[in-house]
């Protein structure tokens, strides 16, 4: 029996330390009493878990490249990947939680380095919005995947426990946009200058296909809907992707995993959401 390929190391930095990337407070083997600290650890081992096992990555690069995170990088909720490290906040006082205590939001920013050394999706327009979309859908199986959840059984909310003032809420919704205000068919699409062309806004279009596909095909979100979708964005997407351009990629990656069956429930899917596949 052989056994699983180790976690790629990690490393996490005490931004509020001074200098770039900031005093490195733990490592594989070390110990801190820095709660922020412990929590990303731990989060980016299980999301880096996830997809290793899900779908044989070996870090977000596929070369076992080293988890670096910085904590304490400010006040407010802010979490991004720079390019090179997660960075993460602290909340506030009043309203906003910690970030690096859920999972999802980890996994979001997870994905996002995922995306930018495959597809390398431009954060603009449609492509924007799918980037936001593919990086909550995968925070969001990443947390099903720990949790041990169904599609029918999940909540496939984003963010959930960031706002102290309302803790049964979150970010947006992959299963319901409109409870954030974010359209969920094409006939809402919004035209904005502002947020990058509309991109935390229009994902809600594709993420809404993935939760329309993985419920008709029940049991886990993760195993063929998941797989479709990193498929897609692995071997068919590229920087300028849109949205119809990615129904193609997940309809093409259906086939190839899957067969015919699946390709017309990923087209059904999307078809439900005002995108056609051509």
């Amino acid at each position: 029996m052989t056994s699983s390929p180790a976690l790629p190391a990690r490393q996490i930095y005490d931004a509020s330390k001074g200098g770039d990337p900031g005093k490195l407070i733990l490592q594989d083997g070390g110990t801190t009493q820095d709660g922020p600290a412990n929590n990303v650890y731990e989060n980016l081992g299980i999301v880096a878990g996830f997809f290793q096992e899900q779908f044989g990555r070996q870090s977000y690069d596929g070369k076992n490249a080293t988890l670096k995170a910085r904590v304490h990088t400010g006040p407010g909720g802010n979490a991004y990947w720079d390019g090179l490290r997660f960075n993460f906040a602290d909340g506030d006082a009043s309203k906003v939680g910690d970030p690096t205590a859920v999972l999802d939001v980890v996994g979001h920013m997870y994905t996002e380095a995922v995306i930018q050394t495959t597809a390398g999706l431009e954060l603009n327009g449609q492509s924007g919005a799918l980037l936001m979309s593919i990086a909550d859908v995968f925070g969001v199986l990443a947390k099903q995947k720990h949790l041990g959840q169904t599609a029918e059984k999940a909540d496939w909310l984003v963010g959930v426990g960031l706002f102290k003032d309302k803790p049964d809420t979150g970010l947006r919704s992959i299963k319901e946009p409109s409870l954030y205000k974010h359209p969920a068919h094409m006939s809402s699409y919004v035209e904005t200058y502002s947020d990058n062309g509309g991109v935390h806004t229009n994902c809600g279009i594709p993420s809404r296909a993935f939760y329309l596909l993985a419920t008709d095909l029940g049991g886990q979100a993760w195993e063929a809907a998941g797989k479709i979708w990193y498929t897609a964005l692995t071997r068919y997407a590229s920087r300028d992707t849109d949205f119809e351009g990615f129904a193609q990629a997940t309809a093409a990656a259906a086939k190839q995993l899957f067969g015919d069956d699946h390709v017309s429930k990923v087209t059904a899917a999307w078809k439900s959401v005002g995108v056609s596949i051509g």
